[in-house]
């Protein structure tokens, strides 16, 4: 499971301006397993809370480019497992930046467009980080259509670069449309990178 509450204040910079700011925070818990010889031996929850300042422009309806600073603290809570594994709350603090091209005519299924999003964050103990480390995150999307059929291109990808990042910074892994065959967040990694190949057809239109 992976609850989370998240909210966000979008405030314009002027009337029609398309600079914004956007303070938001988020509250969120995400289960979390260890494996040993491909067996799970133990599942921690990673809860964090945390603020960040946005500043960003949107460029029409089809794409914006943000940048900010987000703090806040987590905990590594072990949930079942050998007792004498650790458990510890550390430090959030990255800047980070964001952008996004999305002309995709349907979020869902997708028949025309394309969508490449992309995150740098950089985590800092200069802002309080436990560590010193970078993460690039994204991914890209590109349908084809003829007729009443659709085969869509994806792919998304995780990397995590300098220093010696701490255990939570990892990605999870598992669950439908992100390794189906395992179960959610059954999967841990520093980096990774997965493509898709969706084919689906339409029987009828709307309408």
């Amino acid at each position: 499971e992976s609850p989370r509450l998240f909210g966000e204040f979008y405030q314009p910079l002027g009337t029609g301006s398309p600079y914004f700011v956007a303070p938001e925070f988020q509250f969120s818990r995400q289960d979390m397993m260890l494996r040993a010889d491909n067996k799970i031996t133990a599942e921690y929850q990673r809860v964090e809370n945390y603020g960040a300042m946005k500043f960003g422009r949107e460029f029409g309806s089809y794409g914006e480019l943000v940048g900010g600073l987000r703090l806040g603290h987590g905990n590594l809570i072990r949930h079942i497992g050998d007792p004498e594994l650790p458990e510890y709350g550390y430090q959030i603090g990255e800047a980070f930046t964001h952008a996004t091209i999305d002309t995709l005519d349907n979020p869902d299924f997708p028949t025309d467009g394309v969508l490449a999003a992309v995150t740098y964050s950089a985590a800092s103990t200069g802002l309080g980080d436990c560590a010193d480390y970078n993460q690039i995150m994204g991914a890209v999307a590109w349908p084809f259509t003829w007729g009443a059929d659709t085969l869509t291109l994806r792919n998304t990808f995780g990397w995590t670069s300098g220093g010696n990042p701490p255990p939570q910074s990892g990605y999870t892994l598992g669950g439908f449309f992100n390794l189906s065959g395992f179960e959610p967040n059954s999967l841990y990694a520093s980096s990774f990178d997965i493509g898709q190949l969706m084919y689906y057809h339409r029987f009828a239109k709307a309408g």
